[in-house]
């Protein structure tokens, strides 16, 4: 195949990646540059670098997280909601300005049953809605699980301590045409849901399961081991499914290039996107072979 990249080979560009969600207390916003192969000697580190970041024209500010191998990471704090318009311009020494923009969409109504399965696996069955007039067509699901460690001491003078941590997720026996990747810092599995403008997908996503009867004793402590999972599902348009999915551009893939120079998406004057996806989450819940050890009820 013959493709055009979009590259000037006198010139550099900004990339942008960020996707700004509702309920999210935080947006994340990635740049970097691209600099022409021509000159793979130029500096790809950023001078000066200004950005302006709107929720409804109101500008908000953005605070370097990170400078990790010449990928930029600022953070704006602050709540999204549904509906809001969300526009990001970036400036920097040495390249012309970039902006894009975009709306934060509902995320999607699902219902969700989830069942023990052998192979120390747990499977999430997803009923997932799509209502007249909502034109995105693709799902993501993000799974998240907190470890808990509640030890107990003999001795009644001690407290008792809860400990909590992230544990990955591992996922298991996945459909034909579900992708796995990474975004925004996530691990997500990436499907298409039906055709019809209002429509019901079934999904089935099997993972890693966590055991929650162990306990381990010592003459002085009892510790008692629970796990919760928090699933959170996204509304993804047809434009961040192109970008997120590799499948989409494995000639590029295979040639060794970055699959977002396949196509220009939504940010003017530079590269990557910025498109607002929707979330709707499960709250945490406790699997389903125990009762919460804290004695305390699952939900939101």
């Amino acid at each position: 195949k013959v493709i055009d990249i979009p590259v000037s080979v006198n010139d550099g560009r900004l990339y942008l990646e960020c996707f700004p969600s509702n309920d999210a207390d935080t947006t994340y916003i990635r740049l970097m540059a691209a600099v022409p192969i021509s000159s793979s000697g130029a500096s790809r580190e950023l001078k000066n670098v200004k950005i302006d970041f709107r929720v409804n024209g109101t500008r908000m500010e953005a605070g370097l997280k990170s400078d990790d191998n010449y990928f930029y990471t600022f953070y704006v704090p602050g709540r999204l909601s549904t509906g809001d318009k969300v526009s990001i311009g970036v400036m920097a020494d040495g390249y012309p300005p970039i902006s894009a923009s975009s709306t934060v969409p509902k995320g999607p109504e699902f219902e969700l049953t989830r069942e023990n399965i052998s192979n120390a696996k747990l499977v999430h069955k997803l009923k997932i809605h799509r209502n007249a007039g909502e034109s995105w067509r693709y799902c993501g699901v993000c799974i998240r699980a907190v470890r808990t460690e509640k030890t107990v001491y003999t001795d009644p003078s001690k407290k008792t301590v809860l400990e909590e941590r992230m544990v990955p997720v591992t996922f298991y026996d996945l459909k034909p045409g579900y992708v796995h990747i990474t975004a925004s810092g996530r691990d997500m599995i990436l499907f298409e849901l039906g055709l019809a403008s209002s429509d019901v997908t079934e999904a089935q996503i099997a993972i890693g399961y966590a055991n929650d009867d162990r306990t381990s004793m010592g003459p002085e402590y009892k510790t008692t081991y629970f796990t919760r999972y928090n699933i959170e599902v996204y509304a993804i348009d047809n434009q961040a499914y192109r970008y997120l999915n590799p499948e989409t551009s494995y000639v590029l893939l295979s040639a060794g290039l970055l699959p977002p120079f396949s196509s220009s998406f939504n940010v003017a004057g530079g590269y990557g996107i910025a498109g607002c996806i929707g979330k709707s989450e499960s709250g945490w819940l406790p699997n389903l072979d125990t009762a919460r050890s804290d004695g305390s009820s699952a939900g939101r």
